[in-house]
């Protein structure tokens, strides 16, 4: 490293503003002064506010840190010793380290000394930063896998730089910013792609600017320029393929341009994608406040924006589709995906023309969560066809690298039509029509399904849990439960249908009916599953939200007209009725 040779000429070169932790007179005893970080950085550390504002437990964060117990991101507080091991965090939960390596979770110690005056605070921000500094010295011989991965070491540079703002450009620190300045340049260590990448750019540019190292500066900002274009799509999409990561993502990248200029550089081409991802982040937002849980996330997920500022429809080009009921905008909410490739989205499913249906204030089809990253089979199953509200076809794989695309989407008369492509299952062609009725909230699904030979097929739809439901032999209705409830009704295809729930638990094909609301829970969950046999299926499907106090005898589907065009057939609910019919649009 060059820390040595940086510290003389750091030394040398300040002569004018000099910092010390020590407010003692001097005298034989205090520690030689040592040279203040730029003035640029203070600004760019205050802008990286997922690591530097202030939070309303910080008191008590703070306290646990000086008492022995530590507070790592929104898990509960445990044991940290005075002299922390840093092979052996208290949890071994991927997450969890994940997060105690980056160092965030000792900010609190800095808010509250700056705050109260307390010294108590700085002695153990500053005790704990050293330890973890001397302690991990060598990358090549990580105590952890976790030790130098991509995203802790690309936020601990971030934790580290800032610190340089109170306390100076001390040679451990700057020890700490030269190893970490090498780790995040190593082409081998920087992933490329994601949210982990922005973040080993943020502290790639703010350690470099604490030091004065153009060089990394300068591959920070090229880095950046280059991840934008395949992070962020030019209508304010996060391509990771999650909702709820979209909201992160447009933090983070707020914060990045925002430091970017705080250092007095030029902004990457393609900024103006970041100042869109508001508008996304609203059109995916429920009037319960929390979002449409798309890809990686869970059903309770809070949002950062503001439905009202949501349209009445919207499509976006990595294929995202949101329509809300005219006359009452919010009332009910359907969203689906279909677009990017599975392999593309980082944080995204195997869920190519999923649904999700909010209606009345309640999520009437919903999604299966994310359960953990690293979370074995049941990561796997998550992503997989049979969590979402979709279609699969026995012997089919999904297959990774196919994009579904829209054919066609028609909003006007009181009827939103939209017909997608989706060939996502090995040799199936598959066309999924929807047709949500503006007026009354309901929704028709026509899914043409052939396959090269006969298969099993199920179609599945993820349905309100803990209540209870009445099977029939072509309908299933919800029959308890506070507030709304739903209806599903085969009407085409000649399905049999049922209601399963904490199914497997081995293979993938086999599991149905559990969800995730935390990470690394899972638990039993209702599934509807329409399944059928044959080379091809035509599968009508009509999913009525019903408002409090509507009964299920209200909701019926008659004179129903099939043909291999579509279908014909009138909705009765206690709304109204209408006379409709679906075709899949060309």
């Amino acid at each position: 490293m060059r820390s040595a040779a940086r510290v003389a000429a750091l030394v040398a070169a300040a002569t004018a503003c000099l910092v010390t932790l020590s407010v003692a007179p001097a005298s034989a005893d205090t520690p030689d002064p040592v040279p203040q970080a730029p003035d640029g950085l203070a600004p760019m550390c205050a802008v990286h506010r997922s690591i530097t504002a202030p939070r309303p437990d910080d008191a008590e964060r703070a306290q646990a840190l000086l008492s022995g117990r530590v507070m790592v991101s929104s898990y509960p507080a445990q044991d940290l010793p005075e002299d922390i091991d840093w092979s052996k965090p208290a949890l071994s939960t991927d997450n969890y380290e994940v997060w105690f390596q980056s160092l965030v979770w000792t900010d609190p110690l800095r808010r509250e000394w700056l705050r109260t005056g307390d010294t108590r605070y700085r002695d153990r921000w500053v005790e704990i930063l050293r330890d973890f500094v001397e302690d991990n010295a060598d990358r090549s011989q990580p105590l952890t896998m976790w030790s130098w991965y991509d995203h802790p070491m690309g936020q601990r540079a971030t934790v580290l730089a800032c610190a340089t703002s109170e306390l100076g450009l001390q040679p451990w620190l700057v020890d700490g910013l030269e190893e970490h300045i090498e780790a995040n340049s190593d082409p081998a260590s920087y992933i490329g792609i994601g949210n982990h990448a922005l973040m080993q750019n943020a502290g790639l540019l703010a350690a470099g600017t604490a030091l004065g190292d153009d060089e990394a500066v300068d591959l920070a900002l090229d880095r950046t320029r280059r991840l934008l274009t395949i992070a962020v799509s030019p209508d304010g999409v996060s391509l990771e393929g999650s909702i709820s990561y979209h909201g992160y993502n447009d933090a983070w990248w707020s914060e990045m341009l925002r430091a970017i200029e705080a250092a007095g550089q030029e902004l990457p081409a393609g900024s103006e994608r970041v100042a869109l991802m508001d508008r996304f982040g609203a059109d995916m937002t429920l009037p319960d406040g929390t979002v449409v849980n798309i890809g990686d996330g869970f059903p309770t997920d809070r949002s950062d924006y503001d439905w009202r500022d949501a349209r009445a429809f919207a499509v976006y080009s990595p294929g995202y589709l949101v329509s809300r009921t005219s006359g009452a905008p919010g009332r009910t909410v359907l969203a689906t995906r279909y677009g990017q490739p599975m392999k593309a989205m980082i944080h995204g499913h195997r869920d190519a023309g999923s649904l999700e249906l909010w209606a009345f204030g309640t999520r009437m089809i919903t999604d299966s969560g994310s359960y953990a990253y690293n979370g074995g089979f049941w990561r796997s199953w998550v992503r997989s066809p049979g969590a979402h509200s979709g279609v699969s076809a026995n012997g089919a794989d999904y297959l990774s690298d196919a994009q579904g695309r829209l054919v066609r989407a028609v909003r006007r008369n009181g009827y939103l039509t939209a017909t997608f492509e989706l060939p996502v299952l090995g040799g199936v062609t598959w066309y999924r029509t929807i047709k949500q009725s503006l007026d009354y909230g309901w929704v028709v699904v026509d899914d043409q399904l052939r396959a090269p030979a006969s298969t099993s097929w199920v179609q599945r739809w993820q349905v309100p849990d803990d209540v209870d439901y009445q099977v029939l032999p072509a309908r299933i209705d919800q029959t308890s439960g506070p507030g709304a409830k739903v209806s599903i009704l085969a009407v085409g295809g000649a399905p049999k249908i049922s209601v399963r729930s904490g199914v497997g638990g081995s293979r993938l094909y086999s599991t149905a009916g559990w969800r995730s609301y935390r990470y690394e829970e899972i638990e039993p969950a209702p599934t509807v599953e329409l399944r059928a046999y044959g080379s091809s299926w035509h599968a009508v499907t009509l999913i009525v939200p019903r408002a409090y106090g509507e009964t299920a005898k209200t909701v019926q589907a008659t004179d129903v007209r099939v043909t291999p065009a579509g279908a014909a057939l009138t909705v009765r609910t206690a709304r109204g009725s209408a006379r409709t019919s679906i075709t899949r649009l060309g």
